[in-house]
């Protein structure tokens, strides 16, 4: 059931592109977080340790730019932050990381409350990732 839901969101397959072959582009943060309300607790903590990676790895470009485009001083560097933000707002980037975390730090969290076996350490290497990134 896992795989067939990972499936049908569109996350698995052959790649060309940026999207499944011969399917529409692929958004790969709505896939993920959609997968977090999936019945199976695997594939919501697989989808919640995929975000989280992402979020870290997105986050110090992600706020810095954030940071240039409402605090920039010099006008023609502030013009570029906003208009770079804007760009990847319109192509779907993972720049809204609070919406994220809100989303993936209860399916986290949960698994962590089972205090042991590899769900809780999964959660916890996750958890682990974002407090180093400066996310939490």
């Amino acid at each position: 059931k896992a795989v067939q839901a990972l499936r049908e969101a569109g996350m698995l397959g052959n790649f060309d592109g940026r999207g499944v072959e011969g399917g529409p582009d692929l958004d790969i943060g709505a896939a993920l977080l959609g997968a977090l309300n999936d019945p199976e607790w695997t594939v919501q903590l697989h989808a919640a340790e995929a975000l989280a990676r992402l979020a870290a790895a997105v986050a110090p470009a992600v706020l810095k730019l954030a940071e240039r485009a409402e605090r920039e001083t010099e006008v023609d560097a502030q013009r570029a932050a906003k208009k770079m933000w804007k760009a990847l707002q319109k192509e779907r980037a993972l720049l809204e990381l609070g919406e994220v975390l809100d989303a993936i730090l209860p399916v986290l969290l949960d698994r962590v409350a089972e205090l042991d076996g590899p769900k809780a350490l999964m959660a916890l290497g996750a958890l682990e990732l974002l407090h180093k990134s400066g996310l939490l």
